[in-house]
């Protein structure tokens, strides 16, 4: 029997488990399986997934992150903001840090006001695509995703046929309702996770698309279930700015 300890944060409602394995002999174990079962949110601890803190030898940690079917996600900007938040607990003098994942090297700094701000780095525009009378702009912005915009956007949209597009797609899922070049109504069906109250991710290619469609300005505010997050299109790069919270620590037996 082995334990394993872990940290709960949440990101607007964004929520994983933190395992931080910096220094340590890392464990042989079933990562697919370990992600399925803590994840669930009956039998397990509940999350939209777990994820690894490891060594780098030119960063101040290596990311790695599994959703909650157990599925490898390459980047997670709530993940990013929230493991920033976990390495500045754990030495508060430093506020700035460079975090190495699947998807390249990420920063992520401590604001004044508490606020964690990360750069997710360029987006890329891929297509757009119809899909059952759908448009979708189909976006990577270290992950993929598809954005569709929508008026008057029903409130069970992304929960109603999230599934059905991560299937045809293999992408993250966002519908987006403009309320003002500033502001947008954000929904997420997260690729492995399903609903999920937020996406960091998901937020950047959201505002991206919308940009590109000359829709937005270049700072908005989503709107996310979970709370609401500050996104900035800044010299090609995308930043994400937003709170986090600790909820707690624990230990997992395998």
């Amino acid at each position: 029997m082995k334990q394993l300890n872990f940290v709960k944060i949440q990101a607007q409602g964004n929520d994983y488990l933190f395992f931080d394995f910096r220094g340590k002999i890392f464990p042989l174990i079933n990562l697919e399986k370990l992600a399925k079962s803590i994840s669930d949110r009956h039998f397990g601890v509940g999350s939209d997934g777990i994820v690894l803190i490891l060594d780098d030898a030119s960063n101040d940690a290596f990311m790695r992150i599994f959703n909650a079917d157990g599925s490898e996600a390459k980047m997670c900007g709530s993940a990013l903001r929230c493991v920033t938040a976990y390495l500045h607990e754990q030495n508060s003098s430093q506020k700035d840090f460079q975090i190495n994942t699947l998807a390249g090297e990420k920063t992520g700094s401590v604001l004044p006001d508490g606020k964690i701000k990360v750069n997710l780095g360029k987006a890329q525009f891929l297509e757009e695509t119809e899909f059952n009378g759908l448009i979708f702009s189909k976006i990577d912005i270290g992950n993929p995703h598809c954005v569709c915009f929508q008026e008057n956007m029903p409130v069970d949209l992304a929960k109603s046929c999230g599934k059905v597009l991560e299937d045809n797609f293999k992408a993250n899922i966002e519908f987006v309702e403009v309320i003002s070049p500033t502001k947008i109504n954000l929904q997420v069906w997260e690729r492995g996770s399903g609903i999920t109250l937020a996406c960091g991710t998901g937020s950047g290619a959201s505002v991206f698309a919308g940009i590109r469609k000359n829709l937005l300005a270049n700072k908005v505010n989503v709107i996310l279930p979970g709370g609401e997050v500050e996104v900035e299109y800044k010299d090609e790069n995308i930043f994400l700015i937003g709170k986090v919270t600790k909820v707690f620590e624990g230990t997992w037996e395998i």
